[in-house]
């Protein structure tokens, strides 16, 4: 195997270079794979998943779960990332409006 695919770091600097998120999923989630702890391909997994539930017109609690399940994930890891507290409150009171 050529040492890009196995390297998280490359990854996830070819997921950054990808302008469509579906694009971007199959390096982040081969770097978070590949390097369980590398909190930084987590997050961006995460945002990833995050941007995709936000573009589509349907907007389910079912998807609310999965994207909260990824911030989860990176919560694991580091219980102080603020920016994936934050996101998870946004997921969370955008599912309470979902609700009504």
């Amino acid at each position: 195997p050529v040492l890009s695919e196995n390297d998280p770091l490359h990854l996830v600097s070819a997921a950054e270079m990808e302008p469509m998120p579906e694009k971007k999923l199959p390096f982040l989630v081969k770097a978070t794979e590949l390097a369980p702890s590398f909190e930084i391909a987590h997050y961006l997994l995460a945002h990833c998943h995050e941007v995709l539930f936000r573009q589509r017109d349907e907007l389910s609690l079912e998807r609310a779960r999965v994207v909260v399940d990824k911030y989860n994930e990176v919560l694991a890891l580091n219980p102080g990332n603020i920016a994936s507290l934050v996101a998870k409150g946004h997921i969370f009171w955008l599912s309470q409006q979902l609700d009504k």
